[in-house]
């Protein structure tokens, strides 16, 4: 039951997820209004809303003089307009509120270049008073989606079930899209330092964008990443235009001017969630959803994304630091049917690979897969172990926290996209087979 004789603010949850632009009007002492656009108006519980402090000198002023105020906000999805009489109560400048808060727009910053200007100076809160809604034709108002117990419960055993880091990437997106519709996202894991984020897997988009990568604390992602803080955006396109800047998506050349794998993404996106995957206080990557739709992920698939992704980045954690598996006698391979010998580079600088002049991988995956081709090469050997590449020198992996086993199924998946006759193959825990059924030439570049 709302606290006062309009609607209750939690009925009115479509209005606070920025899809459409909010206003404030204030008024001086003198009896001067003045309205002006709000980046942020967050509920925060059935009396109280809150609503990001930036550039409002005027605002500021005004309600130093006068505190009350009338807030406008909008149903995307029937067009209601909705005023709230407001009493501003208090400035919070800490607190998990305000991180929420800030994470998000340091996102759209990012997003937009505007890291430097476009930050949260502070939050201000506001006392409900009342809600009136403004007479109008409506169009119908669809019911809010609801998460239930059950769907949660389907899916934490599935992922439960998941024996290796392959099958818990396919599990997590494809229950997500089975059971809570949602048909666009994509799993990001961690690198070793907590520096870079690289996709894993995806559903929904033309491309897989697997093996892209970007930089922690870069976008909306790489602050979710960065703040351990979920972000969630409403209207993207929006959001952009209030910070007066589009950044240029445009990519990094790499060697021969092959472009980095552009991350998965809709190409009219609107709305988007990020949820960073947090266990035993490690980054382990982050999940991201997009939807066309403006608007339509609310706080509940926030709620139920956190739950979810808590055990997702638990059993991430465990799949990936799985210290079994022994190494297996090494066999001679088969010869390589005759033709055309595939051409495979490697770039020292940044263990980049490419393959008949296509770029397919890089970083610790590209060097990966060059140890094994080059084995594979010089003695015949086709058998590998997780234990051994641990162990070997010549990765070069730290003592702990390698990440050993999402590199192997990031570079699984790009040979399955891009190389078909280059296959990893489980032949047990922690052991896989190397097959490559074409000859190759093996060209290492700007070696040390």
């Amino acid at each position: 039951m709302s606290p006062f004789a309009g609607p209750s603010l939690a009925s009115l949850a479509r209005c606070f997820e920025g899809a459409l632009p909010a206003a404030i009007t204030t008024c001086s002492s003198a009896g001067v209004p003045n309205v002006t656009w709000l980046s942020i108006v967050h509920r925060v519980d059935d009396t109280h809303i809150a609503l990001s402090f930036q550039f409002f000198n005027k605002t500021r002023r005004n309600l130093l003089e006068n505190p009350r105020a009338q807030v406008m906000v909008t149903a995307p999805d029937t067009a209601q307009q909705y005023r709230l009489d407001v009493t501003y109560e208090r400035a919070e400048h800490e607190g998990p509120l305000f991180n929420r808060m800030a994470a998000q727009l340091a996102g759209i910053a990012s997003q937009a270049g505007m890291t430097d200007v476009f930050a949260l100076r502070g939050v201000d809160i506001y006392v409900v008073h009342d809600v009136e809604p403004v007479p109008g034709n409506l169009a119908q108002s669809a019911p809010l989606p609801e998460i239930d117990l059950g769907r949660i419960e389907a899916f934490s055993a599935a992922v439960a079930e998941a024996a290796d880091l392959d099958g818990l990437v396919t599990t997590t997106l494809d229950r997500l899209a089975a059971l809570f519709g949602y048909h666009h996202c994509f799993l990001l894991a961690a690198d070793d330092g907590e520096t870079c984020l690289y996709t894993l897997g995806s559903r929904g988009y033309d491309a897989s964008g697997i093996g892209s990568d970007l930089r922690v604390g870069e976008g909306l992602i790489g602050v979710a990443a960065q703040t351990r803080v979920s972000t969630r955006v409403g209207n993207v396109a929006r959001q952009m235009t209030y910070a007066r800047a589009v950044k240029a998506n445009t990519s990094e050349a790499l060697h021969d001017g092959a472009p980095e794998i552009p991350l998965p993404g809709l190409p009219g996106v609107m709305s988007q969630l990020a949820v960073p995957l947090v266990t035993a206080g490690r980054l382990v990557g982050v999940l991201c959803l997009q939807s066309e739709t403006p608007g339509r992920f609310l706080a509940a698939d926030e709620q139920a994304l956190t739950i979810l992704g808590r055990q997702v980045a638990a059993a991430m954690l465990a799949l990936s630091t799985d210290p079994t598996g022994l190494d297996v006698p090494r066999i001679n391979a088969s010869a390589a049917p005759e033709g055309t010998a595939a051409q495979v580079r490697h770039y020292a600088a940044d263990d980049s690979v490419f393959i008949d002049g296509e770029y397919l991988i890089k970083g610790l995956a590209g060097r990966i897969l060059w140890l094994l081709l080059g084995e594979q090469k010089e003695t015949g050997r086709t058998n590998f172990s997780n234990k051994g590449l641990r162990v070997d020198p010549r990765l070069g992996l730290p003592s702990f926290r390698d990440n050993l086993e999402a590199r192997l199924l990031l570079l699984r998946r790009r040979l399955e996209e891009n190389c078909p006759f280059i296959r990893l193959t489980s032949t047990g825990r922690g052991t896989f087979r190397l097959a490559v059924t074409r000859a190759v030439t093996l060209e290492d570049i700007d070696a040390p």
